[in-house]
């Protein structure tokens, strides 16, 4: 559960040119696709969780 002032912001960026951002300041489970390669930044306040899946 996130908690007063807890936020969550994400963006990949890959070769493909099809950059994605997403978060939210409650919490929340969803799945994104990215293109592959590509590298994912986050910027978070509070604690949260990131998995990556094949």
């Amino acid at each position: 559960m996130a908690g007063a002032g807890d936020s969550f912001s994400g963006r990949v960026f890959t070769t493909s040119g099809n950059p994605q951002v997403f978060g939210d300041t409650g919490a929340f489970s969803e799945v994104f696709d990215a293109d592959l390669p590509g590298v994912m930044a986050i910027q978070t306040n509070g604690t949260w969780t990131v998995t990556p899946t094949p």
